[in-house]
């Protein structure tokens, strides 16, 4: 999925899978279910196979697609995003 400049809205239907995201963001797998065990995206609905994700689901996914490559467009990519957040004191 190429998501450019533009915010991209995804709009999931019937509860999808891991699959179904997978295919939806071209992200790998293994790197949604790093993000779930960080803490970056909310566990699916269910257990094992018959769990499912919603639209909240697609949403944060969407989002962390879209600023994963505005740090690659903007040549932080390989940085940590730790490294790149302002102190919480500075907001």
């Amino acid at each position: 999925m190429d998501m450019n400049d533009d915010p991209v809205i995804v709009i999931v239907e019937d509860d999808p899978n891991i699959a179904d995201l997978v295919e939806l963001f071209g992200v790998p797998e293994r790197t949604v279910r790093s993000w779930i065990q960080k803490g970056l995206l909310p566990r699916p609905r269910g257990r094992g196979p018959a769990s499912f994700y919603d639209q909240e689901h697609a949403d944060r996914l969407g989002f962390i697609v879209r600023l994963r490559e505005a740090a690659s467009r903007s040549g932080s990519a390989g940085t940590s995003w730790r490294d790149t957040m302002l102190p919480l004191e500075t907001i």
